[in-house]
Parts: structure tokens; sequence; C-alpha cells
């Protein structure tokens, strides 16, 4: 059986298909692949919009818990170790407000 001897493979070529270029000691590489952080792109606005998906969900969690205490019987509240004028207060809060 014969052997094929292969060249062998640069490290600039490995696993990254379409660079034919090597790498040079000291030369600084930028990655293309992750978040781009300049001013004016994307990033800042997906994180507000991140931020303002995560206080709505915040806001209806609140509201739906509020509503769920409002219809508690003195049972329940007792359990949890607050009185009916606590739990009024606290249904009286808007959902915006801790």
């Amino acid at each position: 059986m014969d052997t094929i001897l292969k060249p062998p493979v640069s490290p600039g070529r490995l696993g990254r298909p379409g660079s034919d270029r090597q790498r040079r000691p000291g030369r600084a590489t930028v990655s293309t692949s992750g978040p781009r952080l300049r001013p004016g792109s994307g990033v800042v606005a997906r994180s507000w919009l991140i931020r303002a998906l995560d206080a709505l969900a915040l806001w209806q969690e609140r509201a739906a818990g509020r509503a769920h205490l409002a219809q508690m019987d003195e049972r329940m509240l007792k359990d949890m170790g607050i009185g009916r004028a606590e739990a009024d207060r606290e249904v009286q809060k808007p959902f915006w407000r801790p």
C-alpha cells in the first residue's frame, strides 16, 4: 500500500477556512465574532431593550403577586406572618413601586 505524505499545515490555516495568511509574531489580531462596543453600535440599543423587557417582566410579576395577595384570606395571611392592614397597603401600591 502506498503512503501519501501531505505537506505540513501552517498554524494560520488550522480550522479557519479561507484564511491564507499566517500570523506574524507581535502582530495584533482583531476578533469580529464578539459584540462591538463602539458608540453608535447596536449593543447599546440591545442592552437598553433587555433592561426594558426585564423591567416589564418585574412589573408584571409584582402586579400578579399583589393581585394574589388581595385574594388571600386571614388564615393564609397569618401563615405568612402578615396582617390584613399590611397586605392591603401592599396591594394598594402601584406595580412600579417595590
